[in-house]
């Protein structure tokens, strides 16, 4: 219990006494001297430090500072506060030097400012608010006030609140009562077990005309949150002193006490008995009688569904009659009926589901009569509200590790979290699963040393990396040789895999699973031959995990400056072909990389470049086959004549692979040496007669080397 007085005058503050906890001996009186003479000027400064800083204080024009502890101020172009600090241990050391500021070389000469004064603001207004605040038969400050408002209601409606006067309303409900009351006790295990829980609700009321036709609508919805820690502890918080916070903490499920000290805190169980159950029945036992609807009886549909029958008489909402709200609201024909109420569990018994339709309701609106239909959903599930985040989960605070192993409060997994360490050993539990991790310490002094413990004490071989083989607890011991703060990230890093895949000397297919999650590395090997070659792949894919995916394949052939890459969408029905061009006697390893996790499949083929494929003119005699030219420094022009046999239409596509940069064209002729079309994609009706292509370089940097396939396609 606290009191807390605020003084003005026409101008604003003249003083504030502040006791907030009268069980402590901390009090504040804070004065605005802006009116008090014996002073000149102030120096002020914005900053949240802990310590004051020594250009700020109270000063006379010579420079003599008279005030030099804490103050707070206010300004702006019509309105100034200055609010001196006086820190009192009790009211009895209150004196009117200090309401005037006597005690501090100033003067405030003000009427107010006066023991006097504030002693009768202490006192008698309150006995007088007492005297005057009086209704009859009604005492407005009894220590129970809420017992005292309950009795001034009138009787009968105590006994119809209390359901004492209703004699249609068995004593025990008939039907199948013994069938719910299990279901709800399952409930209310869970909820005694876990004590969170979010409820929803949603009301919706239609208004119709004569024709059955909706005229109005209207939806309220509703959503409230229960949660042991969001109505009896404090968060965890700082400030510039000591602050004391409290939580039950889910992992062990004892009391916590937080010991915050600026950024950082320390924390130990208080108490081994306060878990969140036994707390639950406690709390049941003081809150948990809550005055039910009385209910006539209860018709079980199945394991988890109910349907509740009652009269609307005794319906209460929040206490109140729901007949009395509806005719204080003008709407007729809710009493006398029997109301059906639809409860459904869900199978784990964590939640359950109220629903409800009440019609046969009108109201009559400027002398039309209308009915009404509502429409009511409740819905309670034990689960942890959305915003509740337990103090250890959140990472803008620092925590001090214990320094005995056997004390490690919070076991945590795979995290990074800012922690303080002191000088010597200090201990973080962990709780993980078979793999390999690392345990990554960011400090300010390079000096921490790293162990890992298994639950029996052991030490694992740490060298930046522990095998974890069984699931259970580990312990990491962190030494340092000083107080410091750290980063300490704890997460997976197991040790690279290299995996090699080979392509045959003929064609084939290539089909493996992949999980490339960063630490497998792959490579597919391509055997050597004794000419050059072109590689062709067709990729295609099976049972693709994740859908967001990539894949790239790749080619290094350093001494003589190759390097060409492939990338690989899985996620297109049509994969494109990819090509790379693999110079004889050279053992081929691609790299295969990217983010895809499934079965891979390449349909892989080569095609010999045999050495005579250079040439100045080449006879192109079967159109149905698509022959590999090559264009180089020296030969980089070729003239490849065909023949059409048949009039109609042809397309010509030109694949080419330019081993190094440059740029190429090939253009279409005819007998006569008329241009037709350039690199043409498209079809064109072609006569009977004899053509020409011009496969030539346009742009070229430095070398040249070009595989061109042309394919040409008669359609009908």
């Amino acid at each position: 219990m606290g009191e807390t007085y605020d003084i003005f005058d026409e101008y604003g503050g003249v003083y504030r006494y502040d006791d907030h906890d009268m069980n402590d001996d901390q009090i504040r009186l804070q004065v605005n001297f802006v009116t008090a003479t014996g002073w000149d000027y102030v120096i002020a400064s914005d900053s949240n430090d802990e310590e004051i800083d020594i250009a700020t204080g109270v000063f006379l024009n010579d420079g003599t500072k008279i005030y030099d502890e804490w103050f707070n101020y206010t300004y702006t172009p019509t309105y100034g506060h200055l609010g001196l600090w006086i820190e009192l241990t009790s009211k009895e050391d209150l004196t009117d030097d200090l309401f005037s500021l006597n005690q501090y070389q100033m003067n405030l000469d003000h009427p107010k400012a006066s023991l006097e004064f504030f002693n009768q603001v202490d006192l008698d207004h309150f006995y007088e608010i007492q005297e005057l605040f009086q209704i009859e038969n009604l005492d407005m400050f009894a220590e129970d006030l809420e017992q005292e408002l309950y009795q001034y209601i009138d009787e009968d409606i105590r006994l119809a609140l209390e359901g004492k006067n209703n004699p249609d309303v068995p004593a025990v409900p008939l039907g199948d009562v013994d069938p719910y009351m299990e279901a709800m006790a399952l409930f209310n295990e869970h909820f005694e077990a876990q004590p969170q829980y979010v409820s929803q609700g949603s009301t919706t009321l239609n208004l119709k005309d004569d024709e059955g036709r909706i005229v109005s609508g209207t939806s309220v919805t509703e959503y409230s949150i229960f949660n042991l820690d969001d109505l009896y502890f404090r968060y965890l918080q700082t400030s510039s002193g000591i602050e004391y916070s409290y939580d039950i903490d889910g992992t062990k499920g004892n009391l916590v006490i937080y010991e915050a000290e600026g950024p950082a805190s320390r924390y130990h169980i208080i108490s081994d008995q306060a878990t969140e159950e036994s707390f639950m029945s406690a709390y049941n036992d003081v809150f948990g009688d809550e005055e039910k609807n009385s209910i006539n009886r209860i018709k079980q549909i199945n394991d988890t569904t109910f349907e509740l029958y009652l009269y609307a008489d005794h319906l209460k909402i929040g206490g109140i009659r729901l007949v009395i709200l509806y005719e204080q609201m003008g709407i007729s024909g809710l009493s006398g009926q029997e109301l059906k109420i639809n409860v459904e569990f869900s199978n784990d018994f964590k939640s359950y589901q109220e629903t409800m339709t009440i019609s046969d309701l009108s109201v009559t609106v400027d002398n039309q009569t209308y009915t009404i239909e509502t429409e009511s959903e409740y819905i309670l599930s034990i689960e942890e509200p959305l915003f509740y985040i337990s103090p250890m989960d959140q990472s803008y605070y620092d925590f001090y590790l214990p320094k005995d192993m056997n004390d490690a409060l919070i076991t945590k997994g795979l995290h990074n979290d800012r922690y303080v360490l002191e000088k010597g050993a200090q201990y973080l539990h962990l709780w993980l699963s078979p793999g390999e991790y690392s345990v990554d310490v960011y400090e300010d002094y390079l000096d921490t040393i790293v162990k890992i413990y298994d639950e029996a004490g052991n030490e694992l071989v740490y060298d930046g990396r522990f095998a974890v083989t069984n699931e259970g607890l580990y312990i990491v011991e962190i030494r340092s040789s000083i107080k410091q703060s750290t980063d300490i990230y704890v997460r997976e890093n197991p040790a690279p895999k290299f995996i090699d895949f080979y392509f045959d000397e003929v064609d084939g297919i290539l089909e493996e699973s992949l999980d490339n999650d960063g630490y497998a590395f792959y490579s597919i090997h391509v055997p050597a031959s004794d000419q050059d070659r072109l590689l062709v792949l067709e990729p295609y894919f099976i049972d693709i995990l994740e859908p967001d995916s990539l894949l790239l394949i790749d080619i290094a052939i350093e001494d003589q400056y190759y390097y060409d890459d492939c990338i690989i969408d899985p996620t297109l029905d049509n994969q494109d072909t990819c090509y790379f061009w693999i110079p004889k006697t050279v053992d081929l390893v691609m790299g295969l990389t990217g983010d895809y996790k499934g079965v891979f499949c390449i349909s892989y083929h080569y095609l010999d470049i045999p050495e005579e494929t250079t040439f100045p003119i080449y006879s192109w005699d079967d159109l149905q086959t698509s022959p590999i030219i090559l264009l180089t420094n020296d030969q980089q022009e070729t003239l490849i004549n065909f023949t059409i046999t048949e009039a109609g239409s042809y397309e010509l596509s030109m694949y080419y692979k330019n081993i190094f940069h440059s740029y190429q064209d090939a253009t279409l002729y005819d007998k006569n040496g008329s241009i037709l079309a350039i690199d043409w994609n498209h079809l064109m009706f072609l006569q009977a007669g004899d053509y020409s292509i011009n496969l030539h370089i346009t742009d070229e940097f430095g070398s040249v080397l070009v595989v061109c396939i042309p394919t040409m396609v008669q359609h009908e």
